[in-house]
């Protein structure tokens, strides 16, 4: 998809693309252009979502592939960033599984919360509404 007058960047490119494929469907799943998925994972997150009524959205839990470092810094790293996801995950699960923001790496989202954002003329321009807007409540 190629966004039109997006002035906010990803959020702008984030919020065209809901605004245009959410109608109609009862989840959307993002997914960034490196993330390798699991076989199973959107069924298992699609799984979540029905488990989980009042969740606006879920997100996989993930990790960096070790082998595809080819340096020994390049596998520090990565072994750095590891760490830091499991953290994160630890804290979300510490909290019962409830966190206010979801990685974007690989995400199921419902429409439903957000049916309550007036639509716009201009999706993902300054003030539009809408789940990635920074003027959203």
């Amino acid at each position: 998809m190629r966004t039109v007058g997006n002035t906010e960047r990803k959020f702008g490119a984030l919020n065209q693309a809901w605004l245009r494929w959410q109608a109609g469907y009862d989840y959307i799943a993002g997914v960034d252009a490196d993330t390798v998925l699991a076989p199973d994972c959107l069924q298992r997150l699609e799984e979540e979502m029905a488990a989980t009524p009042r969740a606006g959205g879920v997100m996989a839990r993930y990790t960096f592939d070790q082998k595809l470092g080819a340096s020994a810094m390049a596998r520090l790293l990565i072994r750095m960033q590891r760490l830091e996801f499991a953290s994160w995950t630890a804290d979300a699960l510490r909290r019962n599984r409830k966190t206010y923001v979801l990685g974007g790496q690989a995400t199921l989202s419902t429409p439903r919360p957000c049916a309550r954002w007036p639509s716009a003329t201009t999706p993902g321009s300054p003030g539009t509404p809408a789940p990635w807007s920074r003027t959203c409540s």
